[in-house]
C-alpha cells in the first residue's frame, strides 16, 4: 500500500509544478505547506476575522495585520514527518467524486495526532482535518482542527485538568 501511495503521489504532484507538495517519509508535509500558506496570505494582504468562544463567552475580533506563521502554527505543529514516527501511522488513499483523500491514522495510542486527513480537488489542497487527543492521569484534551485554503479555519476543543472544571473552546477564523 505504501509503495502504491508513493507512486500515486509522485504522479499526482508531478502534474502541477506551481502547487508542488513535498512528501517526506511518505507523509504529506504540513510544515512546508503551512509555511507556503503563510507567505501567500501575507503577500496578498489577507485580513482575518476571528470569533472566539470559551466556556460560553464569545468575542469577535478583526485583524488587519497578522503574523500568519504564528496564526497557522497549530496546524503546522501537526506535521507527521518525524523520524521516530516513520511507521507510526497507517496511510489510506480513497476517492470520492472529484476529491482525493489522504487519511493518516495513528497506530500507537500514545500519539496525540490521532488522525490527519488531506483532501485534494484538481491536484490542489481543498481541506485539511486533524484530530488531536491527549490523555493521562492528570490531563485530557481533545481538539478538531479544520483548514480551508483562502477561506479560513476552525479549531474546536475541550480540556480537563484534574481537580478543575472542563473548558471548551471554539475558534472560527475567516479570511477576508
Amino acid at each position: 500500500m505504501r509503495y502504491s501511495y508513493l507512486l500515486l503521489s509522485l504522479i499526482f504532484f508531478a502534474c502541477n509544478p506551481k502547487n508542488e507538495i513535498k512528501l517526506t517519509n511518505n507523509f504529506f508535509n504540513l510544515k512546508d505547506y503551512f509555511k507556503r500558506q503563510s507567505e501567500l496570505l501575507q503577500k496578498n494582504k489577507i485580513h482575518l476575522n476571528k470569533k472566539i468562544a470559551k466556556d460560553g463567552k464569545e468575542e469577535n475580533i478583526d485583524f488587519e495585520t497578522i503574523n500568519w506563521e504564528k496564526e497557522l502554527r497549530p496546524f503546522e505543529d501537526c506535521d507527521l514527518n518525524k523520524p521516530a514516527w516513520k511507521k507510526s501511522y497507517q496511510v489510506d488513499t480513497f476517492y470520492l467524486s472529484s476529491q482525493t483523500h489522504l487519511l493518516y491514522k495513528a497506530l500507537e495510542p500514545k500519539l496525540s495526532i490521532r488522525k490527519l486527513e488531506v483532501i485534494f480537488r484538481s491536484d490542489t489542497v481543498y481541506m485539511i482535518n486533524i484530530l488531536l487527543e491527549k490523555n493521562n492521569a492528570y490531563y485530557q484534551s481533545h481538539q478538531q482542527l479544520h483548514y480551508e485554503p483562502w477561506k479560513g479555519y476552525n479549531i474546536i476543543g475541550s480540556q480537563k485538568v484534574i481537580f478543575t472544571d472542563s473548558t471548551t473552546f471554539n475558534i472560527k477564523a475567516v479570511f477576508n
